[in-house]
């Protein structure tokens, strides 16, 4: 089984897979939800837009082509809890149609 990007490019920990994972409950929105929440928690927000711009992932979802890139929140600095609520609401909009996510993790 290939790795996960977010894996590879260590934006997330072997614990933290395992962790995403191992939940059983949700659709694949939320899996991505969790994912992208995570990742703002640990302020990776900017490296995981860099990641989603990538040619291999725009190639497995050619949707994220059409996103507006600089309004996603990952070049703000998170300096609170309630802007980081923000920034993570902003991706996750964007995100909505990754409803299948296993390219991602």
């Amino acid at each position: 089984m290939e790795e996960p990007i977010v894996f590879e490019k260590q934006l997330i920990t072997h614990r933290d897979y395992i962790n995403l994972r191992s939940i059983e409950k949700g659709t694949a929105e939320d899996h991505v939800i969790k994912l992208v929440d995570k990742l703002i928690f640990k302020g990776r927000q900017a490296e995981f837009v860099k990641v989603l711009q990538c040619d291999d992932v725009l190639d497995a979802f050619p949707q994220l082509r059409t996103l507006d890139w600089e309004h996603t929140g990952s070049t703000v600095s998170s300096s609170s809890l309630k802007r980081r609520t923000d920034i993570s609401q902003g991706i996750q909009k964007r995100m909505s149609y990754l409803y299948s996510t296993t390219a991602l993790f």
